[in-house]
């Protein structure tokens, strides 16, 4: 490339920002003078990636906006040994605070940005994490699926007034299913609740399957040990946490990462203007997820535990949704600890912890099975041989 060219004939620090989408990346290279050197595009592709990587000077500094492609071409900078930084797309408004945006400026800007000291760097996680990151996500969408199914089953009878006919707590039960299929539904009502319970078996397949996929990655880890320490938090809760916690060193204190996980309240504090507490919309939303759940966990042990009596205690305080998050607060501050010192929880019960490691080291060793490329080629062709169909399913809005 002409433009690297010139990138390696400056002395000093050659500051590249880059601008990055899905089909093009956009560059802007800068001296240490803030000078532009060139600006080019390339197409987001591997092989124009290791040309970048063969061409760029090893003095040069990578900057780029943090998106889905943004990340794996850090990943893919990263592992060529560059200098590659990320940043938050809602850290970076000084890029649009220009009423005429183009990837020229917006590159341009991001590499002002990081000569300057004014880049707002964010964590870009290892593959390892990154991969369990996809698998625990997905594994919360599954839940959330099996929550919309469940619904639509319960909607079937009720619009049949057979609600008073099932155990409402107990219907996918056993004897909840049994039941359930023996009502006298209208043939159109038969039809829509055999393709649910289809659904529910498939996803059940596929919780199943990603759950021992979770267990042979938790299997051997000492971080993973720990955090099943405390009661409340299995393997799959502990895998999620520490996905979405990343390396916990780089959160100097704990109130850093209860400021990650969403847990602290918002302020708009202006001159004699003091906020009231509201409700905090940043931060990691699954790991604030994953850290509600181990408080109803915590809550529900067997033994009793810190975690719980101060979720009580809160709730008569402030009600169960806030004493909720405070106690999940708690609860963050307990895995900042034990796992910045490799020591286990205090109130670890042994016994439950064993127990805890057993299930996954059971689920660890279930057969593996690779997906084949053949396997994914008859999915394909079976899926093209109905295409029109979904393009059926597609709202007119969505459709391609």
């Amino acid at each position: 490339m002409i433009e690297l060219e010139r990138c390696r004939q400056v002395e000093g620090t050659v500051w590249i920002g880059m601008d990055v989408h899905k089909k093009s990346c956009t560059m802007t290279a800068i001296d240490d003078a803030g000078r532009e050197i060139s600006c080019w595009n390339m197409p987001t592709t591997p092989a124009q990636l290791n040309a970048f990587i063969r061409g760029v000077p090893t003095k040069a500094k990578i900057a780029l906006e943090a998106s889905t492609t943004g990340k794996a071409v850090a990943h893919w900078l990263r592992n060529a040994n560059l200098d590659a930084h990320m940043a938050s797309p809602r850290e970076l408004a000084a890029i649009r605070a220009s009423g005429v945006v183009t990837d020229e400026r917006a590159s341009y800007h991001i590499a002002h940005l990081f000569r300057n000291n004014y880049f707002p760097e964010s964590y870009i996680p290892t593959v390892e994490t990154d991969r369990i990151r996809d698998l625990t996500r997905f594994r919360i969408g599954l839940g959330r699926d099996v929550a919309r199914i469940k619904n639509q089953i319960h909607a079937i009878v009720s619009r049949n007034l057979f609600d008073s006919e099932i155990p409402q707590t107990d219907m996918f039960g056993k004897a909840g299913l049994q039941k359930l299929v023996s009502l006298p539904f209208p043939e159109q009502d038969r039809s829509i609740l055999k393709s649910h319970l289809e659904h529910l078996k498939l996803l059940i397949r596929q919780e199943e399957q990603y759950s021992e996929e979770l267990a042979r990655i938790g299997k051997g880890r000492p971080d993973v040990e720990l955090a099943m320490s405390i009661p409340g938090i299995d393997f799959y809760g502990a895998i999620g946490i520490l996905g979405e916690i990343g390396d916990v060193h780089r959160f100097a204190t704990r109130r850093k990462l209860y400021s990650y996980s969403g847990l602290v309240p918002g302020a708009d504090n202006s001159g004699e203007q003091v906020s009231k507490h509201r409700r905090c919309k940043r931060g990691n939303s699954v790991l604030k997820y994953f850290l509600c759940n181990a408080v109803q966990g915590a809550i529900r042990a067997s033994k009793p535990n810190s975690i719980a009596k101060f979720y009580h205690k809160k709730a008569k305080q402030i009600g169960h949704a806030k004493a909720q998050v405070a106690a999940a607060r708690k609860l963050a501050g307990i895995l900042w600890t034990i796992l910045v010192s490799g020591m286990p929880y205090k109130e670890e019960d042994p016994a439950l912890t064993q127990r805890k490691k057993a299930r996954m080291e059971l689920k660890a060793r279930a057969t593996q099975h690779c997906v084949t490329t053949e396997e994914l080629n008859e999915l394909a062709a079976n899926i093209s041989a109905k295409e029109q169909v979904l393009k059926r399913l597609l709202p007119e809005d969505e459709e391609e």
